[in-house]
């Protein structure tokens, strides 16, 4: 973006608020992926994800996931992983995701992903409608799906 930024600022294509706007998509789209790799993490195989999980929960990093986790109304949920980040300990999360505090913190974690994509894409509407736009487009809707597939049945 930020290349695009530049050429497009020196020919005068792009005012300073819509840059600031494309810098705030890219953000948010930013937070939208890692909000899926944090869920993906949790929620995800090996095998299908194409590379290694689990390390998230290995180097007890406080992601979306485990901050709902915390705050679970599932009080024995919420203390044991609230115990377990204080203490700087892995969290058991094979026997967490078969509790209803799991599933209630991977959908709100998506949730919060999917509302970024969609802030995300009412920025795009602001730009003139050419295949740039169009594929930064089906990107958030990708993300979206792949968000979506992060949710436990």
């Amino acid at each position: 973006y930020a290349k695009l930024n530049s050429i497009q600022t020196q020919y005068g294509m792009l005012d300073d608020e819509m840059i600031e706007q494309l810098n705030r998509m890219g953000t948010l789209l930013g937070i939208s992926y890692q909000i899926y790799d944090d869920c993906l993490d949790l929620t995800g195989t090996d095998e299908s994800a194409g590379k290694t999980l689990g390390t998230d929960a290995e180097k007890g990093k406080l992601t979306l996931p485990v901050f709902f986790l915390m705050e679970s109304s599932c009080e024995d949920v919420a203390a044991e992983v609230r115990s377990a980040v204080e203490r700087h300990e892995e969290i058991d999360y094979s026997r967490l995701r078969h509790t209803d505090a799991f599933r209630e913190a991977i959908r709100l974690s998506v949730d919060e992903g999917l509302s970024r994509n969609e802030e995300a894409r009412e920025v795009l509407w602001l730009l003139a409608d050419t295949p740039a736009r169009k594929a930064l487009a089906e990107m958030t809707y990708r993300l979206d799906d792949m968000l979506r597939d992060c949710c436990c049945e």
